[in-house]
């Protein structure tokens, strides 16, 4: 199945009761974190390497290190230089779940510029139909008026390139070291770019083969039958914008605690150049597999903990010491627009 959607296969409405009970929390502990497309050409190397003594690194926190009480949670293309006007932007506002609780809506104390960590952020997982593996990603809520999507990278529902969609896929926002606060939202419809679907590879890609790794799901309601944005918000959503940007990105990266704990990286981020599309970058990050996903905020309030997506990661340099996310222009733009009305 090709082009910008496509149903999970399986899918009935409000959920396979089948693939919620599939992913047990040995399953869930067990799943590969799924790599971050690395190196897509030698001149990322380059480019990052000098702008890497211009930038400040970034500053990197995790969930638990904010967590002051000790209690553990449970939670059309730019081909312009980056100077050039921006002539077709588009924004979404986020909105806050129906019911506020300690991690929307509350800051905990700390210097930390994020000190909230947001249920509505959360863990992907699936199953790869090319080699039967488990999986895991990061994704996030976001803001539509069926209040049932998330916002992922391509290769987080998709293989890319001569092959096909992913199987069993579910979000678990909030998850922390096994828990599932919120509960299971199994996949109900998938919706991926054409490019990532033509052009998308893991390695040695041109600039189409990375510009949209995006995705958008359409979820299920959980086991109590509650929709996911009514439970934990979403954030809002910013398109065709400067790929420069102050920026806080969410994820779980399997390099960090094996994965089992949300973290936050946040800077001003810079442009990489894959011929001949220039990528969000973010230095200092050292976010390694399982991070692929995660939302780039921008507008980040931390008392709320949410933002404006304007990008997800996507792929990763340097031995992971950089991250680039997707590009964010019209046609992602026209994606969403799909996905909001599923």
């Amino acid at each position: 199945m090709a082009g910008q959607e496509g149903e999970n296969p399986g899918a009935i409405p409000e959920g396979d009761p089948r693939v919620i009970t599939y992913w047990t929390t040995e399953r869930m502990e067990n799943a590969i974190p799924a790599d971050n497309v690395e190196d897509p050409q030698q001149e990322i190397n380059n480019a990052v390497s000098q702008m890497e003594t211009e930038e400040q690194n970034p500053e990197v926190v995790s969930q638990e290190e904010t967590n002051e009480s000790g209690e553990e949670y449970t939670p059309q293309t730019l081909t312009q230089e980056a100077d050039e006007p921006e002539t077709t932007a588009e924004s979404v506002d986020p909105v806050l779940p129906e019911q506020k609780d300690a991690r929307n809506g509350m800051q905990l104390q700390g210097a930390s510029k994020v000190t909230n960590f947001s249920h509505t952020n959360g863990k992907i997982f699936y199953t790869d139909a090319s080699d039967g593996k488990n999986y895991v990603c990061s994704g996030a809520a976001i803001n539509t008026p069926t209040k049932r999507t998330v916002v992922t990278a391509g290769h987080c529902v998709h293989g890319g390139k001569n092959k096909t969609w992913h199987r069993n896929i579910v979000f678990v926002p909030g998850y922390n070291r096994g828990v599932r606060p919120h509960g299971t939202f199994s996949a109900q419809y998938l919706r991926v770019a054409n490019d990532w679907v033509q052009y998308g590879q893991p390695t040695g890609g041109t600039g189409d083969s990375y510009k949209h790794d995006v995705a958008f799901i359409k979820t299920n309601t959980n086991e109590k039958g509650q929709l996911l944005v009514n439970m934990v918000g979403g954030h809002g959503l910013n398109v065709d914008r400067s790929p420069i940007f102050e920026s806080t990105v969410f994820a779980y990266p399997g390099n960090k605690e094996s994965g089992t704990v949300m973290h936050a990286c946040w800077g001003n981020t810079h442009t990489i150049r894959i011929t001949p599309y220039y990528f969000p970058t973010l230095s200092g990050c050292e976010f390694a597999g399982g991070s692929s996903g995660g939302p780039w905020l921008a507008d980040y309030n931390n008392a709320t903990g949410l933002g404006k997506v304007q990008s997800v990661t996507s792929f990763a340099t340097n031995n992971n010491t950089s991250v680039s996310g997707a590009i964010f222009d019209r046609p992602v733009w026209d994606i969403y627009q799909k996905a909001a009305k599923d």
